[in-house]
């Protein structure tokens, strides 16, 4: 995966080999192996689900259109293979299914994910400067990478990012979403406490 990545950055599987041979230079196989498995393993949480076109849209109960499928699929949530989908998914496909049926269009649940996940990309790459910084550019430099031990330490980080990155963003979406759905609430009993027909029949 990575060096699919590396590949669609422009660089030539030359130059890629070559990267990897200078940095192999007087490191053990293991380190390279180590890192690789950790950044390529650290981010599979969920197991995908099968279900058929049909299926979708009764659980959507009709309220899908084949653009927002699409939308969908772009956004890399579903898979579709002929008349089966590929839920990517399963937390959000099941979060959304609620929030459609409490009555919030499903054009407008995808177009607010896609504005979540660019503010979490943002969070994520903050996240990760951060780490980057602390762990290899402050030990090391800010073109290399670390050998041995280093290596081990890194890849041990890594594994555990998930985790800590849900632990502080779930810690702070449960304490945001109190205190704005509060004021959100607070505010609308305001409005029809001031409300002119209020106890009128």
């Amino acid at each position: 995966r990575i060096i699919s990545q590396l590949i669609e950055r422009g660089y030539s599987l030359t130059t890629i080999g070559d990267l990897i041979t200078a940095w192999e230079s007087g490191r053990r196989l293991s380190d390279g192996l180590g890192l690789e498995v950790a950044v390529t393993t650290a981010w599979s949480k969920e197991t995908p689900v099968g279900i058929t076109i049909e299926q979708l849209l009764a659980d959507f109960q009709g309220n899908i259109t084949q653009a927002d499928i699409q939308r969908i699929i772009a956004l890399g949530y579903i898979e579709v293979e002929g008349t089966q989908i590929r839920i990517l998914k399963p937390r959000i496909y099941n979060a959304s299914k609620e929030l459609v049926a409490a009555g919030i269009p499903m054009s407008d649940l995808i177009e607010h994910v896609s504005m979540v996940r660019t503010d979490i990309e943002r969070l994520a790459e903050r996240f990760v400067d951060m780490a980057l910084f602390h762990l290899i550019d402050k030990k090391y430099s800010t073109d290399s990478l670390p050998d041995g031990e280093g290596v081990a330490t890194l890849a041990k980080f890594i594994k555990r990012t998930p985790a800590l990155a849900e632990m502080i963003v779930d810690t702070e979406i449960e304490r945001l979403l109190d205190m704005t759905l509060n004021n959100a609430l607070v505010e609308r009993l305001e409005k029809v406490l001031k409300a002119p027909t209020l106890g009128k029949k």
